[in-house]
């Protein structure tokens, strides 16, 4: 499972093992996605390494999901 997030200058791609962890971000994406005052966020750990991507960040960026085989078409706001 992974989620990518594309911006105007660099791809991230989320990757997920559990089910759990991947829905567990989904939903602070939503959340931050939905957020009208721009303060929420997203915080991603994998291994040693952490990544933070706030609210303004992710609404100006495109959104991929991929589970499985599927992939999800692009959430664009």
């Amino acid at each position: 499972m992974v989620i990518k997030i594309i911006s105007s200058f660099k791809e991230f791609s989320l990757t997920f093992e559990s089910e759990e962890d991947f829905i567990k971000i989904h939903e602070q994406i939503l959340e931050a996605l939905t957020d009208d005052s721009n303060t929420k966020g997203v915080f991603y750990e994998q291994d040693s390494s952490s990544k933070f991507f706030p609210a303004l960040f992710l609404k100006n960026s495109i959104i991929e999901i991929e589970k499985g085989d599927d992939k999800v078409t692009p959430v664009i706001i």
